[in-house]
């Protein structure tokens, strides 16, 4: 098993081929990501034991996601259940690593709240930084992307790695790294053209659409963009996920 290390115009691609991917079979990959998230959501309403269940079930469920974009990029139609194939390939290794990620998510956030006492983590559902005089929250942030880029790239390839290589959850982890170190400036690329089709795009065409229309249909402009886009880009996000992991593992890149 060999990592390629791949230019930066990559990042762009494994979004665009993504689509492609998507385009397939809209449906199918729409039902799969949806049914990946009600089960998630399903799984944390559980009292007391319903987050830990799901942080455990993530690995499995995301290679199921992977299992059936595979299966579009083999040219068959995987049926909505291809979703819990996941766990049918190396299942202790990937409830391991859902363990580890639990693990380490926690200890990333009580990293983070020695620098302000947990302001940065209440305020980030406002997307606004709390207010600090001695730069407590600054720091905060520093350390929340200090720990969350070596976790998200740890376990970018490490469940497919687990289940389609059938390594130990610490090789898998590994590996995953090195491979994601190996392609950062494709990863960097890849991250910029989401801020761009997720964020710049949207706040665009809401602002040309402040200037244009009364506010009243302000609301119907903003339902309007983010439903389609979340319909739309949400299942090439995770078919991305597979295309950056083909391209990166298979033998040789396609040009």
């Amino acid at each position: 098993m060999k990592a390629n290390a791949l230019p930066a115009a990559y990042g762009r691609r494994w979004l665009a081929d993504g689509y492609r991917l998507f385009r397939r079979s809209p449906a199918t990959l729409l039902l799969m990501v949806g049914a990946y998230w009600l089960t998630l959501l399903l799984l944390n309403i559980i009292p007391v034991i319903g987050a830990a269940m799901a942080s455990l079930l993530i690995p499995g469920l995301s290679v199921g996601l992977m299992n059936g974009c595979r299966d579009l990029d083999s040219g068959r139609t995987p049926p909505p259940s291809r979703l819990y194939s996941g766990f049918r390939e190396n299942r202790q290794t990937l409830i391991n690593l859902g363990l580890i990620y639990a693990l380490a998510s926690m200890a990333i956030v009580m990293l983070v709240m020695q620098f302000d006492d947990g302001a940065l983590l209440r305020a980030l559902p406002t997307g606004r930084l709390p207010e600090s005089e001695n730069g407590e929250a600054e720091l905060a942030a520093i350390a929340l992307v200090a720990g969350l880029t070596p976790l998200v790239a740890a376990f970018w390839f490490g469940p497919m790695l687990a289940a389609w290589h059938r390594l130990g959850a610490g090789k898998a982890l590994f590996f995953s790294l090195v491979a994601c170190w190996l392609n950062w400036r494709a990863f960097l690329m890849y991250g910029l053209m989401l801020v761009l089709l997720c964020v710049l795009a949207p706040m665009l065409v809401l602002v040309v659409a402040a200037l244009i229309l009364p506010d009243a249909l302000l609301g119907i402009v903003a339902i309007g963009v983010s439903v389609p886009l979340l319909l739309v880009l949400m299942p090439v996000v995770f078919a991305s996920f597979y295309i950056s992991y083909r391209d990166v593992f298979q033998a040789s890149p396609h040009e």
